[in-house]
């Protein structure tokens, strides 16, 4: 989950801190980004991110499951 930190966090850190929190508790990972950094530099930050999900190597970490997709797993 990535989320963009702009100037309406500010003054939010606890807010913030908790929400986060409750997020990575569900099992999910958090990216902050900062809103100028989505403004002045998206490449950046979309190859951060595709780097997080495993893109480098050609599928996502973990990798997503075949349960229930109409597909064999190979025995």
């Amino acid at each position: 989950m990535s989320e963009v930190d702009g100037r309406s966090h500010e003054g939010r850190h606890a807010a913030d801190a908790a929400r986060h929190a409750v997020i990575e508790t569900a099992g999910f990972r958090v990216l902050r980004v900062g809103n100028d950094d989505v403004l002045e530099n998206l490449e950046g930050v979309v190859e951060v991110i595709a780097k997080l999900l495993g893109a480098e190597s050609g599928s996502p970490s973990p990798s997503p499951s075949l349960k229930g997709r109409g597909i064999k797993r190979p025995r």
